[in-house]
């Protein structure tokens, strides 16, 4: 077990390890193909579920364009954001082990590689992800595994890099953004990941199957 107190602060990617966001991501691009590409292959999208790539560009992946579209990406996102409250649910622990840092004052905040447009709308309908200490895609110029979102996030909370530091997420890129920052990283294996390739390849500090593993007990 991690016991969370004895930790300076917790960081969380969001899709994959706080949020089940990929049945809606994955219906708004299937809509948005039929929409634009009626009759088109649609089979590449699914590699995009552990892919981790920010928004842009899986809209270029999605169409398979050389540039990202301004049009197709902004009716994509109007596909997501209309069935959002529908296709979104947190992982199991999530609810929990947000309520329990917030009762016991320990630092904690949400680094993505979501587009903040998109985020705000998944704080509206799960009020307790709400966090001023938030860094999106829209916030950084090197996205994950480079670690400027979670220096950017160490330093708003006025604290330096550490080992007492953790951040969890999903996917190999947030492992190696960790590592890159100088701090400790957590490996949700129940997210969008290959638990197998996570265990053996990727060095993470911590594994976890669920988030209740970061309750105290």
């Amino acid at each position: 077990m991690i016991d969370l107190t004895k930790f300076q602060a917790l960081f969380f990617d969001l899709d994959g390890t706080l949020l089940d966001s990929w049945p809606g991501v994955y219906d708004a691009y299937v809509q948005g193909c039929q929409y634009f590409q009626p009759g088109a292959d649609i089979s590449h999208i699914a590699a995009l579920r552990n892919d981790g790539r920010e928004y842009k560009k899986a809209i270029q992946y999605v169409f398979k364009m050389d540039c990202y579209n301004e049009q197709y990406g902004d009716q994509v996102a109007r596909f997501y954001l209309e069935k959002l409250s529908q296709n979104a649910i947190l992982f199991h622990g999530a609810s929990e082990i947000l309520a329990y840092l917030n009762s016991i004052n320990k630092i904690w905040g949400i680094v993505t590689t979501k587009e903040k447009k998109f985020v705000r709308e998944v704080m509206k309908i799960f009020p307790l992800l709400n966090t001023e200490n938030l860094i999106c895609s829209d916030d950084v110029s090197n996205k994950k595994p480079d670690p400027e979102g979670l220096l950017k996030i160490i330093t708003k909370t006025g604290l330096i890099p550490n080992k007492q530091i953790l951040y969890v997420g999903d996917l190999e890129s947030d492992v190696n953004a960790a590592r890159a920052a100088e701090i400790s990283s957590i490996c949700a294996l129940y997210g969008y990941v290959s638990p197998r390739e996570a265990l053996l390849t990727w060095r993470a500090d911590y594994y976890i199957n669920t988030l209740y593993e970061l309750l105290s007990r």
